[in-house]
């Protein structure tokens, strides 16, 4: 390899490093990268799972995982409507398992509490589906907690 010296240092080490792969070195790259993601933010794994509810792996074999921080970020987004508005979202994780998802949700006053529970629930369940697969221990249970009703916009109470 020709070393260019009118290039950074750093950035001739890098390509140096990705002309040359090392045997296991994606395995230590994904490793680092997820061990800086939880320094960053920390965040728990979650299992993903195919249509069939075997763990869910990519090309490799490798189980596939997604954060607990994407998960809550999603689900915050799919429950926000003009007339409630999703608080904390809590999920229950045993051995990298969602196991139980709780949404704490403010409402505005005037809404049937149980038909907007209804449809969070519902809406929660899909996008768990969407993001996670088919749980082998069957759907997860989304519980809600209306934690205030306020005299309106429950976004800004």
């Amino acid at each position: 390899m020709e070393i260019d010296v009118s290039e950074d240092p750093l950035h001739r080490g890098a390509r140096a490093l990705r002309e040359r792969r090392e045997p296991g070195w994606e395995r230590l790259s994904a490793d680092t990268r997820a061990r800086v993601i939880a320094l960053i933010r920390p965040t728990s794994r979650i299992l993903t799972f195919s249509p069939s509810g075997e763990a869910d792996r990519d090309e490799e074999g490798s189980r596939t995982w997604m954060t607990e921080f994407v998960v809550v970020e999603q689900l915050q987004a799919a429950l926000d409507h003009s007339r409630s508005a999703p608080g904390d979202i809590t999920l229950s994780l045993v051995d990298g398992t969602c196991r139980e998802v709780l949404v704490e949700l403010v409402v505005a006053y005037g809404e049937d509490l149980h038909a907007v529970a209804d449809r969070v629930r519902r809406t929660a369940s899909q996008t768990l589906r969407d993001l996670l697969g088919t749980n082998p221990t069957g759907a997860i249970p989304v519980n809600i907690s209306v934690v205030d009703v306020v005299d309106g916009d429950p976004h800004y109470e």
